[in-house]
């Protein structure tokens, strides 16, 4: 049984750089790894591209008929591999050290949870990608001390944990779509009494998304949210902090004229959203009001 299983999922996505960055430290290293890699029903172009990885000794590389989503693929994983411990990587990781998996295993315990952070781009992008990188670089590419402020922060991007304590939990599969499986896992680990260790070992986020497609993945993700609130325990929207909002101003009467709102002023919105400067208060109103729409209307429409 080697000590660590690196786990990727991957869709629609050239691995290449990263695969052979991670096989490159597992080489002139003492760490006892491999790397499992599970393609889920990619393009047949991208499936070309890293199909040759599977050749490599480190690597584990098997393709998937067709996609089965972002929890269930994470769980597939966890079972392929054979680790004492589980890194998870995505698949738009880029590596910002050479010593990613060092740190990781000088660090690791029995019944661990480790995160390691992002970084995004130093360079600003050009306007269609203002949005994420904007939000990526203020919200989520936080230093290890501000993560540790909010023990409820976590994301699946990249940490590194047990696989016993993994198999007794997992990633809920009822979630189909993109968005918010980090949270309810993070949610379960704390029904056991766990929460994650954040360190300072980050990947880079490289996949920027265009402004369009990062809001409708928003979307999505307050979808499961708006899900995740109706059938989960009452203390479940304390892990949340867009749902600790809602609660507030349901509880004042809002609710109902933000979700007007959203409805007269969407397209004005994400207009002012892909500008050269977008504004993240605007996004977390554009949010919000979007969640008070979806809970009047109990569907999925916007």
């Amino acid at each position: 049984m080697p000590l660590l299983s690196i786990c990727i999922p991957v869709y629609n996505q050239d691995i290449n750089s990263l695969i052979k960055g991670l096989v490159n430290e597992l080489q002139h290293s003492t760490i006892d790894g491999n790397i499992v890699i599970l393609d889920d029903g990619s393009s047949e172009e991208f499936r070309k591209s890293n199909r040759a990885l599977g050749n490599l000794s480190e690597v584990l590389y098997e393709e998937l008929p067709h996609n089965i989503g972002r929890s269930a693929i994470r769980n597939k994983l966890a079972h392929k591999a054979e680790g004492k411990y589980l890194l998870f990587l995505d698949d738009d990781s880029q590596l910002f050290s050479s010593q990613l998996l060092k740190t990781y295993v000088e660090e690791a315990r029995p019944g661990c949870v480790i995160c390691g952070g992002r970084v995004y781009q130093k360079e600003e992008p050009t306007a269609e990608y203002r949005l994420h990188w904007k939000y990526g670089s203020l919200k989520e590419s936080l230093k290890a001390e501000k993560r540790r402020a909010n023990p409820h922060v976590f994301h699946s991007n990249n940490f590194l944990i047990d696989r016993k304590l993994f198999l007794g939990i997992q990633f809920d599969e009822s979630l189909k779509q993109y968005g918010h499986e980090d949270t309810l896992f993070a949610y379960e680990l704390s029904k056991k009494g766990i929460s994650a260790m954040h360190i300072e070992n980050p990947v880079r986020h490289d996949g920027l998304e265009t402004s369009q497609d990062f809001l409708h993945k928003t979307r999505l993700g307050i979808q499961n949210l708006a899900r995740l609130y109706k059938n989960q325990p009452v203390d479940f929207s304390n892990y949340v902090r867009l749902l600790k909002s809602y609660e507030k101003v349901k509880k004042n009467g809002l609710n109902r004229l933000l979700a007007l709102f959203y409805k007269l002023s969407k397209e004005n919105w994400e207009a002012r959203l892909g500008s050269e400067n977008p504004s993240l208060k605007l996004f977390n109103l554009y949010k919000l009001a979007y969640l008070c729409r979806l809970m009047l209307k109990g569907s999925e429409s916007p």
